[in-house]
Parts: C-alpha cells; structure tokens; sequence
C-alpha cells in the first residue's frame, strides 16, 4: 500500500469532516494534528524507521513512492 495515497485519503477525510470534527475536544485534536502535519509524510516515517534501528536501504525501498504524494 502507498503510504503517500493512505496519506493524502486521511486529510481529505479530516476535510471532509471537519464542522463535525471541530464539535468536541477529541476532534478538535484529530483536526489541528493532520491540518498542521507536513503534506507528505514520508520524512516523519523515515526518521522514524531509522530511530527504530532500521537501515536506509530498508526505508529507501519503503518509502518509494511516499515522498511524491
């Protein structure tokens, strides 16, 4: 799966979603982390893996595709 795709399918959902969202405090949380994440995850995912003990040819191929969303 395209973590790049999944990516770009959540914040249009939390778009998408948003007056519901902003209704409560737990939605209001879920709103403000996807509104004010980076457009692409694949950076936050690669340092992540590399923290983790992961090798860069490991993330290198995972994340192929992810960086473009």
């Amino acid at each position: 799966m395209n973590v790049g795709v999944v990516w770009n399918v959540l914040k249009a959902h939390v778009e998408r979603d948003k007056d519901l969202l902003l209704a409560t405090d737990r939605g209001r949380a879920i709103y403000e982390a996807i509104a004010s994440a980076p457009p692409a995850p694949a950076a936050r995912i690669r340092e992540a893996l590399m923290l983790a003990g992961h090798g860069a040819g490991t993330t290198d191929t995972m994340m192929q595709g992810a960086s473009s969303a």
